[in-house]
């Protein structure tokens, strides 16, 4: 108990020595609401505004990418290649009349059959949603992956995805969304050919990459939440991806309709720590080691 006093002083000493302001914002990019521009560029020119965080407007720019080996389902021809293709834009749906809307993926790449129903199309993994289903009929083609890149005007933490409709085409699993935080976008503003394979070898982040499970809805949305992500300025969003899990089998085929993403962005401003002064603080300490000594003489 005699040394309670100095320690006590000295905790509150260190407690204040240094100080920080620090922020994290939350934001929502709804692409029902927010809009999409197609753009590799997410800025004031060519991006879609999102949200406003003191003063400041955040820009995302979106595009569409998949390797579906180009398959022509008129013939159930494909080409057996990882080569990954633009697509074009997104495709909006909605469920019934008044229902949630979300975007899904027809890929260019690929030659639709002639059909009375678009599930005839849809079974092939070619139309209808972002997903990871193989190429070619009665699983003899290569499993292919949709994926929709972000290009944010400053760098942010993906933290939920939110889908009108989702397709589990052969059981539920533990990973049917894949998130990608990449440190660049090279390979997709250059003209050479690349697989996700380079991707995930060049420029996706480690601490950054996650893959999660959808959840119930939630006022008519199917929700997942994207837990421990660590920020990046460019986002890879599809289903999951074998390819950034090291090599991981397929659990499952998915599909979904993108509705809307959560993010947060962190932000505290570039200045250095509070300090407390020196003088101030000394004088701090050396009155707490005084009553400390005082106290034990008297009781001496």
């Amino acid at each position: 108990m005699k040394y309670l006093g100095l320690a006590t002083v000295f905790l509150l000493f260190s407690g204040n020595v240094l100080g920080s302001d620090s922020s994290l914002d939350e934001g929502t990019y709804s692409l029902v609401t927010n809009g999409i521009s197609y753009s590799l560029v997410g800025d004031s020119e060519y991006g879609t505004a999102v949200t406003t965080i003191d003063g400041k407007t955040i820009y995302v720019g979106l595009t569409t990418w998949s390797d579906t080996g180009s398959f022509d389902s008129r013939y159930d021809r494909y080409e057996n290649d990882d080569v990954v293709i633009k697509q074009d834009r997104l495709q909006g749906w909605r469920n019934g009349t008044n229902g949630p809307v979300g975007y899904g993926l027809t890929n260019d790449d690929s030659t639709k059959k002639a059909s009375t129903s678009y599930f005839d199309t849809s079974q092939y993994g070619d139309d209808h949603t972002i997903d990871n289903i193989r190429t070619g009929n009665d699983d003899r083609g290569k499993q292919d992956f949709d994926m929709v890149l972000l290009s944010f005007s400053e760098a942010v933490t993906l933290t939920s995805g939110s889908f009108s409709s989702i397709y589990r085409y052969n059981g539920h699993s533990s990973n049917e969304v894949s998130v990608v935080g990449l440190e660049d976008i090279n390979k997709f503003q250059g003209g050479e050919s690349f697989t996700w394979s380079d991707i995930a070898s060049t420029s996706a982040k480690e601490a950054a990459t996650g893959h999660f499970s959808v959840g119930s809805r939630d006022e008519g949305y199917y929700q997942s939440k994207f837990d421990d992500l660590s920020a990046a300025k460019y986002w890879l969003v599809g289903a999951y991806n074998t390819i950034f899990d090291n090599g991981a089998t397929q659990q499952s085929d998915f599909g979904f309709k993108l509705s809307a993403l959560g993010f947060s962005i962190d932000n505290t401003p570039d200045t250095p720590p509070t300090q407390v002064s020196e003088p101030g603080a000394l004088a701090l300490m050396s009155l707490g080691l005084g009553l400390v000594l005082y106290r034990r003489k008297r009781r001496v």
